[in-house]
C-alpha cells in the first residue's frame, strides 16, 4: 500500500535552502546564486546583503524582482531492524521562490524595501513515510507475536500535508557619512504561518488466530486488538491532524560599508535575533503534536555578515563570511526522542543542541567579458555546528559545499538580466538512537540541492 507523507514548514522546510543557517534563507537574489558571495554587494541586492552599500548607487529609483526554482533530495536510511523498508526517499520542490527589492537614492541617502521568504517556502514529500512515524507501528508484529499469536507483517496508510512561509519585509535607511564610510539602520518584520493537515489510517497486520484471522491475511489491526487486547485499540486507531500556526517577529539590522578606493570596499552587517512565537489554532490533533492554543518559540538566530570586494573594469571578486549565532536559540526537544520516549521515559528525551555557532565562507568571481555582458562563478562552504542530539528525520543539518555559475546581461542602460545555477553537495551524517525495546540503531541523513534563478533589475535615473 502506498504511504505518503508531505511535510512543510517548521520541521522540514525552515532549513530547506542551503544558502543560510538552520532557519535563515540567505539565497535572496539571482546574483547570489550565480556568485555564492554577496556580503560586499554594491548592487541592488545590497538591500539584503549590505544595506549600507546602497549609497554607492546612482541617484534615482532602483527595482529588482527575482525568482528561484529549487529541487532537493533528502533521503533517510534507517537501520531500525523491524521496518518494512530502510530507505525513505524525500524530495523538496519549490517552483517559485520570489524576492523583490526597491531603492530610492538621493544625494547621501538611500531608502530601501526588501521582500522575500526569510524561512520556509516549499514542500517536502516522503513517498514511503518517515521512520519517526513508522517505527512504533513496525513493532506491532512483535507485540502480537508476544501475545501468543504469530504475526510477521504490518502496513499503514499515512498522509500529512503542510505549508510554511516566514515572509521577511525589510525597510531601511542608509547614509553616506563621508566619501569612505556609509551606515544603515533597518528592521525586518516576519509574519509567519505554518499549516498542517494529515492522517494515519488503515493500520493492518497478519495475525494467525483460528477465531480472529484463520487465513493469516492482512486485517485491520483494530479487529485484532478489539478482540484480543481491547485496552490497546487506541494504539492502532485512525489519527488525524489539522492545525495552523501563526506568529509575528521583528529583527533590527545595522550595517556599515567602508570604501577606501574605487576598487575596494568592506562591509559589516549584523541582524539581531528574531524573537518569534507561533500559536496553534488546532481543529484536531490525535497525534498530540499541536495542542490548541499552545505557543511555541521559533526564534531565528542572530547573523553577522562580513564581506570584502574588489572590482575593476575586467573582474569583480567578493569574499564573504557569515556567522549564525545558533547557540543563542533554544531548539526544543529531539522529535525522534519525543515520539519514542514520551510515554516510556521522558528523561530520555534530549534537547536539540548546538556544538558551535554556524558559519559559511564563500568566494565569488565575475568576469566582465563585454561592456554589457559578464559571467560569474563561485563556491561556498557551510557548517551549522550542530550536535548529534539536534538531528532527526524531522529536521537535520549537513555540512555542505555549493558551487554556482551564471551571467549578467545589461539589456539596456536601465535594464539588467541576471541568471544563475547552483548545486549543493552535502556530507552524509550518521546519527545514533536508542529504542526502549530493541536498543541502539543508526540512521544516515543525506541531501542534494539544485537551484535555478533569474532576476530583472530596472533603474529610473534622476
Amino acid at each position: 500500500m502506498k504511504k505518503t507523507i508531505v511535510f512543510a514548514a517548521l520541521l522540514m522546510l525552515a532549513p530547506l535552502v542551503y544558502g543560510g543557517g538552520l532557519l535563515t534563507n540567505t539565497n535572496q537574489s539571482a546574483q547570489f546564486i550565480r556568485m555564492m558571495s554577496r556580503n560586499a554587494s554594491l548592487g541592488i541586492d545590497a538591500v539584503y546583503f549590505n544595506p549600507a552599500g546602497l549609497t554607492t548607487l546612482d541617484d534615482g529609483w532602483h527595482f529588482a524582482v527575482n525568482s528561484q526554482t529549487i529541487f532537493q533530495t533528502k533521503p533517510v536510511d534507517s537501520r531500525f531492524v523491524l521496518l518494512n523498508d530502510s530507505i525513505y526517499k524525500g524530495t523538496v520542490n519549490v517552483p517559485v521562490f520570489p524576492t523583490a527589492f526597491a531603492v530610492y537614492k538621493m544625494d547621501r541617502w538611500a531608502f530601501s524595501l526588501g521582500i522575500g521568504p526569510n524561512a520556509g517556502g516549499g514542500s517536502a514529500v516522503y513517498e514511503n513515510g518517515l521512520p519517526s512515524f513508522e517505527i512504533p507501528l513496525s513493532k506491532l508484529p512483535l507485540l502480537i507475536s508476544n501475545l501468543g499469536v504469530p504475526t510477521s507483517r504490518y502496513d499503514v496508510n499515512m498522509n500529512f500535508e503542510g505549508s510554511s512561509v516566514f515572509w521577511g519585509i525589510q525597510v531601511g535607511a542608509a547614509y553616506e557619512i563621508s566619501d569612505i564610510i556609509s551606515a544603515s539602520l533597518g528592521v525586518r518584520v516576519l509574519p509567519s504561518t505554518n499549516k498542517y493537515s494529515g492522517y494515519i489510517r488503515d493500520i493492518r497486520v497478519n495475525p494467525t488466530h483460528p477465531l480472529i484471522n484463520p487465513t493469516g491475511d492482512m486485517i485491520a489491526a483494530t479487529d485484532f486488538f478489539g478482540v484480543a487486547a481491547p485496552d490497546r485499540v487506541s494504539l492502532v486507531a485512525d489519527k488525524e491532524v489539522e492545525t495552523t500556526q501563526k506568529g509575528l517577529g521583528f529583527a533590527p539590522i545595522v550595517s556599515l560599508n567602508i570604501k577606501p578606493s574605487d576598487n575596494f570596499n568592506f562591509a559589516i552587517k549584523y541582524e539581531m535575533k528574531t524573537n518569534l512565537n507561533l500559536q496553534n489554532n488546532t481543529v484536531v490533533d490525535d497525534l498530540g503534536l499541536f495542542p490548541d492554543g499552545t505557543v511555541s518559540e521559533n526564534d531565528i538566530p542572530a547573523l553577522l555578515g562580513l564581506g570584502a570586494g574588489y572590482r575593476n573594469d575586467l573582474i569583480e571578486a567578493q569574499l564573504s563570511y557569515s556567522m549564525y549565532f545558533n547557540k543563542g536559540v533554544a531548539w526544543g526537544p529531539n522529535i525522534r526522542d519525543l515520539s519514542i520516549w514520551k510515554d516510556r521515559d521522558p528523561d530520555q528525551i534530549r534537547n536539540r543542541e548546538i556544538a558551535k555557532n554556524g558559519m559559511e565562507v564563500a568566494l565569488g568571481l565575475q568576469f566582465n567579458v563585454l561592456d554589457n555582458f559578464a559571467f560569474s562563478v563561485g563556491g561556498m562552504y557551510g557548517d551549522q555546528g550542530i550536535a548529534e542530539s539536534y538531528q532527526s528525520d524531522f529536521s537535520f543539518s549537513n555540512p555542505s559545499f555549493t558551487v554556482g555559475a551564471g551571467v549578467e546581461w545589461k539589456l539596456t542602460d536601465a535594464l539588467t538580466l541576471d541568471a544563475g545555477f547552483s548545486n549543493s553537495f552535502y556530507e552524509d551524517q550518521t546519527v545514533s538512537f536508542t529504542d526502549p525495546d530493541l536498543g541502539p540503531y543508526n540512521e544516515i541523513y543525506s541531501k542534494t540541492t539544485m537551484n535555478f534563478a533569474v532576476g530583472l533589475s530596472y533603474t529610473l535615473f534622476r
